[in-house]
Parts: C-alpha cells; structure tokens; sequence
C-alpha cells in the first residue's frame, strides 16, 4: 500500500492502526524538522561551502517528504494535527543554543583582539561538547 521497502514489524502496524492520523502528523512534523534543521545549519556555516552543497539538495528530499506525507492525510481525507512536545528534541535545540551563543562570544571577542584567536579557540576546545543522550 505504502511502496516501503524494507518489511515492517508487526507490533508497529497494530500500533499504526490505532491512529494513522497520529502517526503521519508525526511523520510530517519528522520531515519538516529533518528539512528546516539543514536549512539552520546553512545560515549558521554558510562560509562552508561544501557543507552547504551537501545540505541543500537534503533540503529538497525531505520537503519533499513532508508534502508526500501531506498527500497521503489528504488521500485519506484526515488531518495534519499539532505537533507534538518531544523532549529530547527540545534538549538537542537547547543544546543548539548554547552551539550558537558560544560561537557569536568567539567571534566577538576574536574580532575585538584579533590575537587572542588562539586562546579563544584552546579555552573553548577545552569544554566538553557531548550532545543530550535519548532516554
């Protein structure tokens, strides 16, 4: 019905039939987070070139995956619902946050002492950079 192709585990098609507008709403929102997050990592490293090349055409897959879900909840006349709070998603852009806030006070300071890059890069390659384990 759905073309997959690789054979599916029972236990997850009972859970599927209980809500399968549940289920492709979260689907939806996975494609759409996989989509935007390559678009943050573009405006965040755009001076990486290959980097952005590599991402861009990610971009475009999982959008396109997001509208063939779309296709699918219009198929089956049911709707795209709220997306739901996830924890560890929250600790991961929490953890993205704080990524971003270290790289702009490097920056700074970098740019006001342009001598102090060294040190700047040995004191923050000194922190541990571990991102949040999922439960």
């Amino acid at each position: 019905m759905l073309g997959l192709q690789l054979p599916t585990d029972p236990r997850w098609v009972n859970l599927a039939e209980k809500s399968l507008e549940d289920i492709l709403t979260d689907h939806a929102y996975c494609e759409q987070k996989a989509a935007t997050s390559c678009i943050s990592l573009i405006q965040l490293f755009s001076d990486k070139d290959e980097l952005v090349r590599e991402l861009a055409p990610i971009v475009t897959e999982e959008w396109g995956h997001f509208r063939m879900v779309l296709h699918e909840l219009d198929k089956r006349k049911l709707k795209l619902g709220r997306q739901r709070k996830d924890e560890y998603v929250g600790a991961l852009l929490n953890f993205k946050k704080k990524a971003v806030a270290a790289k702009v006070i490097c920056s700074n300071i970098c740019s006001f002492a342009p001598s102090s890059k060294r040190v700047v890069a040995s004191v923050f390659a000194s922190f541990p950079c571990t991102l949040p384990m999922m439960s």
